[in-house]
């Protein structure tokens, strides 16, 4: 069902939008132009396969928030006119905690949206210099905000590759609040290998955030891809960190695993003293602990092999966090 929904939701995003947009546009008329987006932006990221997609469904059953869901996501281009659908036909979100590399089922499953940020913010998931349109960047600022008059929660997302454009989104968001998972990198790193391997015992690229220091090296091994980009998106967090230390909440992965209520309140805490006002959803109960994996490089040869591509990265470019 969750490959059929992807194909559907595909072939409708690509479909003619000039009626959604024309209707759109009428009632942006007396919208005011504005150089900020006022709805409080929380955003979740991460290293692939570091446990982002549950601490975002985490989130979203904590926080009363705006999301992009599946449904909503179909109209990436007309976000106004896809917020009034979605609010019509889905039931808020109630999570199992279950997600297919980053997607979650379901028209009310929570989205990473990235044609969304793509087709706005030019924002991609090999990391590059986003430039995005500037009308296109100052209706999408109109319509977020014309949105966020109408509802008045804040914006929850959970697209990995926010790691790269922290810069943009403080510049675009009057406030803003991101959560870095940590795990791990040579678990997350063989979780990554683990997705890319075929029946065969051959191995494809996955979709998912790319640093570039990642996506530059001709002839890697795929061991020596997935080091580098667990290694080279745990660098940029560390960048990100020293830049904006006052809206980065670094959690670590285990630790939300073993006990979610923690995090739960360390969250709230946070966002409290950071002045963005939210809701708590009271129709949905935490999980107790979530099931833990951890990789050892003595766990099977792949593992070693990972382990051995990532010492190479720490003695030639130093160690992260």
């Amino acid at each position: 069902m969750g490959s059929l929904q992807k194909k559907l939701g595909y072939l409708f995003q690509k479909m003619d939008i000039g009626v959604c947009r024309s209707i759109e546009s009428m009632f942006l008329r007396h919208e005011p132009d504005d150089n900020k987006i006022h709805m409080p932006f929380i955003a979740v990221c991460g290293i692939p396969r570091s446990g982002t997609t549950v601490t975002f469904q985490l989130m979203t059953q904590v926080i009363d928030g705006m999301l992009i869901s599946n449904l909503h996501y179909l109209f990436y281009r007309t976000p106004l006119l896809g917020y009034w659908i979605s609010k019509w036909i889905t039931r808020p979100y109630i999570s199992d905690y279950r997600s297919d590399f980053g997607f979650v089922a379901g028209l009310n499953g929570p989205a990473q949206a990235y044609y969304f940020w793509h087709y706005w913010c030019d924002q991609h998931l090999i990391e590059t210099e986003p430039k995005p349109n500037k009308e296109r960047l100052q209706r999408f600022i109109k319509l977020m905000n014309a949105i966020y008059k109408a509802d008045g929660r804040p914006f929850l997302a959970g697209f990995q590759a926010h790691a790269f454009y922290l810069e943009e989104l403080v510049s675009i968001f009057d406030k803003c609040l991101f959560v870095f998972v940590k795990r791990d990198m040579l678990s997350a790193a063989r979780s990554m290998l683990m997705g890319m391997r075929k029946n065969d015992g051959t191995f494809v690229q996955i979709f998912s955030a790319t640093p570039k220091e990642s996506s530059s090296e001709p002839g890697e091994t795929p061991y020596e891809k997935v080091a580098r980009q667990a290694y080279f998106i745990n660098r940029r967090i560390d960048e990100m960190k020293v830049r904006f230390p006052d809206i980065i909440l670094e959690t670590d992965y285990y630790q939300i695993c073993r006990h979610p209520q923690y995090f739960v309140e360390e969250l709230m805490r946070y966002l409290s003293d950071r002045g963005i006002s939210f809701d708590c959803r009271k129709d949905v109960k935490i999980p107790v602990s979530f099931q833990v994996r951890h990789a050892t490089r003595e766990q099977d040869e792949e593992t070693n092999k990972i382990a051995v591509a990532l010492d190479s990265l720490f003695e030639k470019y130093g160690p992260v966090d």
